[in-house]
């Protein structure tokens, strides 16, 4: 099948009118009334005391987010220039879903060199669309056995070489990510000292203030959160480095160096025990001799993509 610059040009900005309904004022107003109306109606005064903790807390650290910079990756290539470049490539976007923690979201579109893959620890649970565009697999048994839910996910997150050593090129993204068009932009934005392209943290740019943020939302044990914060400091690894958004990684691997880079992420994520991934990856960069612009940014803030949708998990 073949596609034309006009009809990316379409597709994307339909989506950007859907983005910028879906995550506006009004719609998020919506939610909150239909949260309160679940408090009402099923007396779950806990949820309540948990949303409002999370507002103090949020509140608390607004002082750290960053001003949202929409258009920043303006300077990319376009989604047809990339999909012209990449037509003779093996590209494999593929996510991960365990637990039934995320509904699989349908792509828009097939193309002929690209394969979609959902990896699950139980393939019959997976609700996906008639005639879907995933093809879905069951996480390899020696990784189960070995880890549990959350560790399996990371690792089929950090290991695209090992799952897919036929493909010339890999995009992850997670299992609450919509795709509307073709993904090849972020692959041509990949850089050699690393092979990985990967977006900027939307709200925060450093390691040490999204931690606070991840205790303040129970993401994680805090005293090992805080322990992992501690060892980084005594290293000497420094504030405001730079925090990347782990939700979609581009990865080139024809280039030995992402391989290599995954796997110190990796053994840092799991050396680290506080399953938080954004944590160890500016740190293994630093640590590695890297600056944090030597993985390719593609961009300030996903959100602003139209070429994805970013759904609540």
């Amino acid at each position: 099948m073949d596609y034309t610059e006009k009809f990316f040009e379409s597709i994307e900005q339909r989506n950007a009118e859907f983005n910028r309904l879906y995550y506006g004022a009004d719609y998020l107003r919506g939610l909150q009334v239909n949260n309160l109306l679940r408090v009402v109606k099923k007396l779950d005064f806990p949820f309540l005391m948990d949303a409002m903790r999370l507002k103090l807390a949020d509140k608390k650290l607004n002082k750290y987010r960053k001003k949202r910079n929409a258009g920043a990756a303006a300077h990319q290539a376009s989604t047809y220039q990339s999909y012209q470049k990449l037509k003779d490539k093996k590209i494999i976007i593929y996510t991960c879903i365990v637990g039934g923690y995320d509904a699989l979201k349908e792509p828009l579109l097939l193309f002929d060199n690209v394969e979609y893959i959902c990896f699950t620890e139980d393939a019959a649970s997976i609700k996906k669309a008639e005639n879907s565009k995933w093809s879905i697999r069951q996480i390899p048994e020696t990784i189960l056995k070995k880890y549990d839910r959350t560790l399996s996910n990371r690792y089929i997150k950090m290991h695209p070489k090992e799952l897919f050593p036929e493909a010339d090129y890999t995009v992850y993204v997670d299992g609450n990510i919509g795709i509307q068009s073709f993904l090849g932009t972020y692959l041509l934005q990949t850089k050699a000292k690393t092979g990985i392209a990967i977006f900027s943290h939307s709200q925060r740019q450093c390691a040490y203030v999204e931690a606070k943020v991840c205790i303040s939302r129970r993401k994680g044990s805090r005293e090992t959160i805080e322990r992992q914060m501690q060892d980084y400091e005594k290293a000497g690894f420094p504030k405001n480095y730079g925090l990347y958004e782990c939700t979609i990684l581009a990865v080139d691997l024809r280039n030995t160096r992402s391989t290599e880079l995954m796997e110190k992420w990796w053994q840092e994520f799991v050396r680290s025990k506080s399953r938080r991934d954004q944590l160890s990856l500016p740190y293994v960069m630093w640590k590695s001799g890297m600056k944090y612009t030597d993985i390719g940014l593609l961009g300030e803030n996903l959100f602003d993509d139209s070429r994805i949708t970013v759904y609540s998990h």
